[in-house]
């Protein structure tokens, strides 16, 4: 069951917080157990009790943005993954970093079905899964993938397929490189 932790004044333990995750949402981090990869790499890991460097955020019990207060990471239900360590503050980076977002995403939420939203962040390298479902989306406004899109004023684009979301974040990324 999913429930706002954050509001009923559950604390953060440490940062990224992913002990809150494993006792109340196991499938979050068990969900990356079904690909082997080196750790630290970005893609699916077996969870331990230590946290692999490619998660960068777990449980929050703060959120500094009132437009997201109802996180998923609010709720133990999401984590953000280090895609790839390039700098994100290169735009020459992005298209490499969108990729491996994409994939990442792609195993996670279609691939392996256990995580149900994903997050594409082209100027970052980070993306997001969470295993929201369609109730909370109804609820709070969610959609199954986005994209994060900094330099428009609507930063959040909601998108019912993959695809689309992939090839819009292309898209932006195609045309901020054409206008600077």
């Amino acid at each position: 069951m999913l429930e706002n932790l954050a509001a009923k004044g559950i604390k953060q333990q440490g940062h990224p917080d992913i002990r809150t995750l494993k006792m109340l949402h196991p499938e979050v981090l068990y969900g990356w157990g079904l690909v082997e990869v080196k750790r630290g790499q970005s893609g699916l890991w077996m969870a331990t009790d230590t946290c692999p460097s490619s998660i960068i955020s777990g449980y929050r019990d703060y959120q500094a943005d009132p437009a997201v207060k109802n996180s998923p990471h609010n709720w133990g239900a999401a984590v953000d993954v280090l895609a790839l360590d390039l700098d994100s503050r290169d735009s020459k980076n992005w298209p490499a970093l969108l990729e491996e977002q994409i994939r990442i995403v792609r195993l996670a939420v279609i691939t392996t079905g256990i995580f149900n939203r994903g997050g594409l962040y082209p100027t970052q390298n980070t993306c997001h899964v969470d295993v929201c479902d369609n109730r909370w989306m109804a609820q709070y406004g969610g959609t199954k993938f986005w994209v994060k899109w900094p330099f428009d004023a609507k930063q959040y684009t909601g998108f019912t397929t993959l695809d689309v979301a992939a090839d819009f974040a292309k898209n932006k990324i195609y045309t901020h490189a054409r206008r600077n």
